[in-house]
Parts: C-alpha cells; sequence; structure tokens
C-alpha cells in the first residue's frame, strides 16, 4: 500500500504534471521497485482518494500537449488494430464488477449528455437526421451486425436470406433466413434492458413472444440472439455463427444466446 506522502506525491503527479497511470508508475517503480507499481495501481489509488480520473480521450490529449505524435492520425486503423482494441475493451468491461460497470455507464452517460447540451441547435439537428436516417436504412436494409454475419454464413455454404415475410404474420418478418428453416433474429439492446422504460421493455418482450410464436407455428426452428456489443468486429461475427452452426446440427426448435457471453 502507498504511504500518505507517496499518495500525495501521485495526486501531484496526476493533476498538476499531468503524467499519465503509467508515467507515474514508471517514475515510482525506480524509485520504490519493492513497492511493485503498476498503471492499474496508480489508477487505484486516485480513486480511492476520490481524484477525479480523466477519461482516456483527455488523457490523449495530455500525452499529445508534450509534443507526442498521434500514433493513427493520418491513416487508417488495420483490421487487426481494430479487432484488439475491441478486445481490450471486452476484456476491460469483464474485468470490472458490477458496481464498477454501473459507475462507467453513469460516466459515460453523463459525458454524453454534457457534450449533447454544449452542441448547437443545428448540430443537434444534424445529427438527429443523420440517426432518423441510419434507422430507417437499418429497418430496410438490416443492422450492420445483420450484414456482417449474413456475409460470414454465406462464406461458409449457407443460403442466406434477410428480411423474409412470413403469411401467418401481418407485416412479420424474419431478420435473417437460412435455407430451408431455419430463422435468425437479431435483438439489440432494447429487446432486453429497459433503455426506454420498463414499460417499453414489457411491449417489446410481448411483441417478441408473439413473433416466436408466429415463427415457430410457421414451421421454422428459431434463434434468437441477444447482442448488447456495440462493437462489431470479427470475433464477435466468427463466434455468432459457430454457435449457429452447432444449433443447426442439433436442431433445436427453439434456442436463444447471448453474445455477452463470448
Amino acid at each position: 500500500m502507498a504511504n500518505v506522502k507517496v499518495e500525495t506525491l501521485i495526486v501531484k503527479m496526476y493533476k498538476k504534471d499531468k503524467l499519465s497511470f503509467k508515467q507515474i508508475a514508471d517514475v515510482l517503480q525506480a524509485k520504490f521497485p519493492e513497492d511493485n507499481y503498476y498503471p492499474v495501481k496508480i489508477s487505484r489509488i486516485l480513486n480511492k482518494l476520490n481524484v477525479d480520473v480523466r477519461s482516456k480521450s483527455d488523457a490523449q490529449k495530455e500525452i499529445l500537449k508534450c509534443g507526442k505524435k498521434h500514433p493513427t492520425k493520418g491513416r487508417e486503423r488495420t483490421d487487426e488494430e481494430k479487432e484488439n482494441i475491441s478486445r481490450g475493451q471486452d476484456k476491460y468491461w469483464n474485468d470490472l464488477d458490477e458496481i464498477e460497470r454501473d459507475k462507467k455507464r453513469k460516466e459515460f452517460a453523463d459525458r454524453a449528455k454534457k457534450k449533447w447540451e454544449g452542441l448547437s441547435s443545428d448540430e443537434q439537428f444534424d445529427i438527429m437526421a443523420k440517426m432518423k436516417k441510419g434507422a430507417m436504412a437499418s429497418r430496410k436494409e438490416g443492422s450492420k451486425f445483420e450484414k456482417e454475419l449474413m456475409r460470414e454464413l454465406k462464406t461458409r455454404g449457407y443460403v442466406v436470406t434477410n428480411r423474409v415475410k412470413i403469411e401467418q404474420g401481418k407485416n412479420t418478418e424474419i431478420d435473417i433466413l437460412l435455407s430451408p428453416n431455419f430463422a435468425i433474429e437479431l435483438d439489440g439492446p432494447t429487446h432486453f434492458i429497459p433503455i426506454y422504460g420498463e414499460d417499453n421493455l414489457l411491449k417489446v418482450i410481448k411483441k417478441d413472444e408473439e413473433k416466436n410464436l408466429l415463427i415457430r407455428g410457421a414451421g421454422f426452428y428459431l434463434c434468437r440472439v441477444k447482442n448488447k456489443k456495440s462493437k462489431i468486429n470479427k470475433r464477435l461475427v466468427n463466434n455468432t455463427a459457430d454457435l449457429l452452426e452447432k444449433w443447426i446440427k442439433t436442431k433445436d426448435k427453439f434456442i436463444e444466446f447471448n453474445t455477452e457471453e463470448y
């Protein structure tokens, strides 16, 4: 454990000198190697002392002020880099306990609200217009997850179609159909998290249950994939496709799985 003098020094290096967790850890490790300082330990000490911790974006800005070159500015990230970033984010969230996750969610929500309120009316209208356009395109063409999953399944030799209407349900569509009779529904967070309130969630759940009955009643096998991940990467798509292939072999009439499990 850091003593009071070292804790004071850590706060000074972080707040006044604007050093990163790693920079502080390197300084202390050189001076006190027996205490084994590392970035996460510095973060925990600052949290214990109720010091407001900079976001990753703010931390990067401080590093750039020191004259360091931005590592990705001016070039496209490779697929490998994107995959590594996504895996790092997954590991970060999985390592947090529920209390820490709730705290981080609140921090993100507060930052997003503050950023939104800081925009002009024209900027807000522009963003809302783009969101509406994106939502309409998603309903018509499918989400990014849906399109990437379809592409992967096709490479594995399956006959894949999406937005397939069934006769028993008025305006009822299957998200993805694997010929001849394997139906896949991809559910985003609004299907199982009360983002728009408990009442709205209950309506969504009821509608999904009714849709389940219609699809299965029409003679299809049904799989529901519950996805809360915002990063759509190769790992997510491949793991989902793997589980779907196992489901097709077992021919379970109804199954559902959560992408947070892999």
